[in-house]
C-alpha cells in the first residue's frame, strides 16, 4: 500500500512524519519527487501525518490505513 500525496506548491525537501493513535512516531524522513509514502506495513487505523514546510511551519492530517 502506498500514501499518494498532492502536495501544493509542489516542492522539494518537504519533511515529514507520521504518527499512530497513541502519538509515537512511526515513520519520517523527506518527500521523493514521486510523493508516496509505502505504508504497506502498518496496520490498519488512524495515523497523523505531519508536514513541514521550509520555513518550518507545520500541517497535520489523519489518514486511515484499511485493507
Amino acid at each position: 500500500s502506498k500514501l499518494h500525496l498532492s502536495v501544493m506548491p509542489a516542492a522539494e525537501n518537504i519533511r515529514y512524519a507520521i504518527y499512530n493513535s497513541i502519538g509515537s512516531e512511526i515513520m519520517k524522513g523527506y518527500l521523493s519527487s514521486s510523493n508516496e509514502l509505502d505504508i504497506a506495513t502498518f496496520t490498519n487505523g488512524f495515523y497523523f501525518l505531519r508536514l513541514y514546510s521550509y520555513d518550518g511551519t507545520a500541517v497535520t492530517k489523519t489518514f486511515v490505513k484499511e485493507e
